[in-house]
């Protein structure tokens, strides 16, 4: 049977195409080139595939390695104890001397090294120890009593594994290395309490710094009366804690010690009402676990604002409550109501004085009659090395000194003043210790009044003094007159 004629004529066609097919290409058959197109395309394909995965997937299993690392750990490197000692500061020349023996030895134990800086860092009351990488050395400090001290320096070599210690028991990331990271190391104890440590690791020139901010329980439950209170001020602030409700400020730069007082003051609040009082506490970060309290942290990432905890906290049924700081309008607002409704509440506030608090709280744009009917008081305070008692001697202000005081305008004690000549018990510093300077605003009626009517912090603050209150400086110089502090040490926290 013939085929159809259109099926005739295609083959014909295909027929001709075939015969201009070339057999070869430059000598290769052309089966084989066809071939070899298709592996190299495939090749690439598969290539590119691969580099997605890996780009998609390499954070991940860098991630996996890292928690791998941290749980693979051979027991005891991934925790940290220390002794019961307590040392003196003359003797971290001592501490020096044994860290450079670490460092310079043949083979440096890291985890030996870690672990002494930081047990002798507690041993001496250190509140930071600071890894700062420099361009040919790493520079070890302690901060004790407010000073930077110098303890040692090392070789940059070391201190990868340095990193990598630290972040390990931080439980950071350690193949994180241009970002700053935050952790803590809860694992380390002193004489049976645990002492935190909360870790900073930021990026910098010549690497990444490391701070460790050394969290003593001890150093924060002292009693009132080991603060540096004279003895006026403590009474009027002990009347006003023990007040069934109300609002106090505290206020002060960083490192002022409010922590301290707030925790002192609420550990002396509990002592005095007992099984009476129940105390919630709002904070960022909650520096101290403390068991007669009941403590809740604000968490940014789930929108937990102070604002939000404290309405929370209000349906909890406390009698006191402490938030860690006022910062918007929102906080304040519901602060007020809680002070103003049956409930002692403590709170710190950044001003530059304690009457400085009503004008910063009133530009947040809280109603003065408001502020003034929830108020019960408002206390500054700064920190003051105590002069070494070894070496304390008397002296002189210099010329300068006492023109800087002049123009505050205060009658300024022509003298005694004294000074720390330095000797071996403080490391020549003249200085063991630190101990506050408060100025303490109690409200009244007249100062009442001129909130009201909207006064500024100037003519609160001479209503204040008026009625009694020591300024911040006034506080200083009558410590300077007893031998306590310096005049530098008062005119360096206290002349604003």
């Amino acid at each position: 049977m013939t085929r159809p004629i259109f099926l005739a004529q295609a083959g014909e066609q295909l027929e001709r195409l075939a015969k201009q097919v070339p057999t070869s290409v430059l000598g290769i058959p052309v089966e084989r080139t066809v071939l070899m197109a298709a592996g190299a395309a495939i090749a690439v394909v598969v290539a590119l595939g691969v580099l997605m995965l890996l780009s998609r997937g390499a954070r991940g299993a860098l991630r996996k390695i890292d928690e791998a690392v941290n749980r693979d750990l051979p027991s005891g490197l991934d925790t940290l104890t220390v002794g019961r000692r307590k040392m003196s500061i003359s003797q971290l020349p001592m501490v020096t001397e044994r860290l450079r023996a670490i460092t310079t030895a043949r083979a440096v134990d890291i985890v030996k090294l870690v672990d002494y800086t930081v047990q002798n860092a507690i041993a001496l009351s250190a509140s930071d120890i600071h890894f700062d990488p420099k361009d040919r050395y790493i520079a070890l400090q302690y901060r004790i009593d407010g000073a930077l001290y110098d303890v040692a320096q090392f070789s940059t070599k070391l201190y990868s594994n340095v990193l990598t210690r630290v972040k390990v028991l931080a439980k950071l990331k350690t193949f994180v290395k241009g970002l700053p990271q935050d952790g803590r190391i809860h694992t380390v104890r002193d004489n049976g309490e645990e002492v935190d440590l909360r870790v900073s690791v930021m990026p910098t020139l010549h690497g990444e710094k490391i701070v460790l901010r050394v969290m003593q329980r001890e150093g924060v439950l002292y009693q009132l009366t080991d603060l540096g209170f004279d003895s006026k001020v403590l009474e009027d602030y002990l009347r006003l804690i023990s007040m069934p409700q109300g609002i106090a400020f505290l206020t002060g730069p960083t490192g002022s010690g409010k922590t301290t007082t707030i925790y002192s003051t609420l550990k002396t609040v509990k002592e005095n009402r007992g099984e009476l009082v129940k105390i919630v506490t709002i904070e960022d970060p909650i520096e101290f676990d403390l068991d007669f309290l009941t403590q809740t942290g604000v968490n940014e990432a789930t929108d937990f604002t102070f604002a939000r905890g404290l309405r929370s906290i209000l349906r909890q049924d406390p009698d006191v409550i402490m938030v860690g700081e006022i910062r918007d309008l929102e906080t304040a607002q519901i602060a007020i109501q809680a002070g103003l409704s049956g409930h002692l509440l403590f709170t710190s506030v950044h001003a530059n004085s304690a009457s400085a608090v009503f004008s910063r709280l009133i530009n947040l744009g809280v109603e003065p009659f408001l502020l003034a009917s929830a108020t019960v008081g408002v206390l500054s305070q700064r920190l003051v090395r105590r002069l070494c008692p070894a070496c304390v001697t008397e002296t002189k202000p210099t010329e300068q000194e006492m023109r800087s005081l002049e123009r505050t305008g205060l009658a300024i004690p022509s003298g005694p003043y004294y000074m720390g000549a330095g000797c071996e018990q403080c490391l020549g510093k003249g200085y063991v210790g630190r101990l506050g300077l408060f100025e303490l605003v109690t409200m009244t009626e007249p100062l009442r009044e001129a909130l009201v009517a909207k006064a500024t912090a100037t003519n609160i603050e001479l209503i204040a003094r008026e009625q009694g209150m020591h300024t911040l400086l006034e506080d200083g110089i009558s410590k300077c007159q007893r031998q306590i502090t310096s005049l530098g040490e008062v005119m360096r926290v206290a002349l604003v």
